[in-house]
């Protein structure tokens, strides 16, 4: 909290009142010695004694030079909140030395046989109060203090006056102080509202300051926390994931149990996915809040990647007797070929999920110099008043709340999207009707086609038995992926720490084929340097892939140093069975 914040309020009042009688300080001193010399020089003009009016005018010159002097001793040692209040008891005391300063011209030079004088007096009185209205407005006991002694003399004598035009003089000398203090004291609760204003502003401000900085530490913290819990969240997912396809191949095909067997297992695998997808969502969401996802801009072909998306949906949009199709005109963007694939696979598959009839239409066009991806369907539709919020995380369009829960999305999606869109510097567009279907634009900046094109990972079937090194600390993992990759046909040397690892590639050094490394290999060392390790232990290019939970920016920069491929948990056997066959 703010020091200031903590002091009472009549004392941070006090203190900001009296710092702007100070800041007035220098003209008033140079205001009144000009005028007291002005003064003096009229009255010698009129005859008054030149030895009563110097004196007067020393005496006046000498509190003006000692009131300077107590002024730069402030500016030494300034105001504080704890001091305030003597330095206001000082305003007013000098203010009241000041007036009577002033004053003493009604007392000394006062002659009502003197037309001449009166006027000069009145005028100069009269004038001094009312620079003082503005002077001294900040602290109205400062100005009370001098407008009271200031007059108080001339007026007394007036009115005491036998002359009735004197009297009346003093009776307009009373209503004068009586109008130029209240006026005062009205500048005094202005500059009193001003100030109370500001700080209500300064303590607003420091309010929304601290609302932000708490927003931001707990959207901060609950990135951190998604960051670091990813790994710990993707390890039971990955291990069932990998345990599922043994389970469905220890089961009898033709006996009532395997069937069962079979319908059990369909049913975990479609959780898992369920989870799985729910958790690439978040952790998707928690790397953009934390600025871990940053492009890798390179030449793609659109063509491929919708040629790949389109393969793999194929199967569910034949089961809902959909119409899909590609128009391919082998255009080429500037984009990372990852979120690429994974913005138009997330359209793509909302496009077959919420189309019942009709179809599916894939395809690109040219305007200037972006490339536009755009999915066509003719499913349901988004009412118009929905579709500006499909980009905002965890909406979910009417139509989609109707969806059966098992095929129905999360809400996420479209958000991940725009985001990733946005950091490849495209541009996404929706138009959708309701009950006709919906089409999502992307716009990305063209680019020169390139001789390397990127294509998606697909299962395949093993051509050949393999000899894999798996390393891993857990054990459950350990135990699922050697049992899937000896299911699959595979010869598999498993190890659970490095050390572990680079005995048994020492001992078969010309067999291994690929090594499967986990990145969290506990305190011994990362999986990064294991792979590497065993890449110059073996003195050969090895291939090597890192598997991780972890989602960081770092780890996948220091992979891609170390040209070691990044695989992120949880892999399904498909895609693990697709990597084996694409790095060997």
């Amino acid at each position: 909290m703010d020091t200031q914040e903590m002091v009472p309020l009549e004392r941070r009042l006090l203190k900001h009142q009296i710092d702007i009688l100070a800041g007035n300080m220098t003209g008033i001193a140079v205001g009144t010695a000009l005028l007291a010399l002005g003064t003096a020089i009229m009255l010698v003009q009129e005859g008054v004694p030149k030895a009563q009016v110097l004196g007067w005018l020393l005496g006046l010159l000498t509190f003006l030079a000692l009131r300077a002097a107590i002024f730069q001793w402030f500016r030494r040692y300034n105001i504080t909140f704890d001091n305030a209040h003597r330095w206001s008891v000082a305003a007013v005391i000098s203010s009241a030395m000041a007036g009577a300063a002033w004053g003493a011209l009604g007392l000394l030079f006062f002659d009502p046989q003197d037309p001449l004088r009166l006027a000069i007096l009145a005028i100069v009185l009269s004038a001094m109060m009312a620079s003082a209205t503005n002077s001294l407005g900040a602290y109205w006991p400062a100005n009370l203090a001098f407008s009271v002694l200031c007059t108080s003399a001339f007026t007394i004598n007036c009115v005491m006056s036998d002359s009735p035009n004197i009297r009346l003089l003093g009776v307009l000398g009373v209503l004068y102080l009586a109008f130029t203090t209240s006026y005062a004291r009205s500048i005094a609760r202005t500059i009193r509202e001003t100030l109370l204003l500001r700080f209500e502003n300064q303590a607003l401000v420091g309010s929304l300051q601290e609302a932000k900085e708490r927003a931001e530490a707990a959207n901060f913290s609950k990135t951190r926390f998604l960051a670091a819990a990813s790994h710990d969240l993707r390890q039971p997912i990955h291990v069932m994931n990998l345990c599922l396809p043994v389970l469905r191949r220890l089961a009898p095909d033709a006996s009532p149990a395997g069937a069962t067997m079979a319908t059990v297992t369909e049913r975990i695998q479609a959780s898992l996915d369920s989870m799985g997808k729910l958790l690439h969502l978040l952790l998707d969401v928690s790397r953009l809040d934390a600025g871990a996802l940053e492009p890798r801009l390179e030449p793609c072909s659109v063509g491929q990647v919708l040629q790949a998306i389109a393969d793999q949906v194929q199967s569910q949009a034949d089961t809902k007797r959909l119409d899909l199709r590609v128009v391919d005109r082998d255009h080429w963007v500037l984009c990372d070929a990852v979120m690429l694939h994974s913005i138009v696979a997330n359209l793509v598959h909302n496009a077959v999920r919420y189309t019942d009839r009709g179809g599916v239409l894939l395809g690109t066009r040219q305007r200037g110099n972006r490339i536009w991806i755009e999915v066509w369907d003719t499913g349901r539709g988004v009412p118009a008043e929905e579709v500006p919020k499909l980009c905002e995380e965890f909406f979910q369009a009417s139509n989609a709340l109707r969806q059966h829960s098992s095929t129905r999305g999360f809400g996420l999606g479209l958000a991940i999207v725009q985001r990733m869109v946005q950091l490849c510097g495209g541009e996404l567009q929706i138009r959708s009707a309701l009950g006709r279907g919906s089409r999502f634009s992307i716009g990305l900046p063209a680019s020169e086609a390139s001789e390397q094109a990127t294509t998606a990972a697909t299962g395949k079937t093993p051509s050949r038995p393999r000899k894999l090194l798996i390393v891993d600390n857990d054990a459950h993992i350990l135990a699922a992926i050697q049992d899937l990759m000896r299911s699959w046909g595979h010869q598999v040397i498993v190890a659970k720490d490095l050390d572990e690892a680079l005995s048994k590639a020492v001992r078969h050094a010309e067999e291994i084929e690929l090594a499967l490394v986990d990145f969290h290999l506990g305190d011994q060392a990362t999986g990064l340097d294991a792979a590497l390790m065993l890449r110059r232990l073996l003195k050969r290019d090895l291939p090597l892939v890192l598997l991780t939970g972890d989602t960081s920016s770092e780890v996948s920069q220091l992979a891609q140093q170390a040209s070691v491929r990044l695989v992120y948990k949880p892999v399904k056997p498909a895609t693990l069975q697709g990597i084996i066959e694409d790095c060997t």
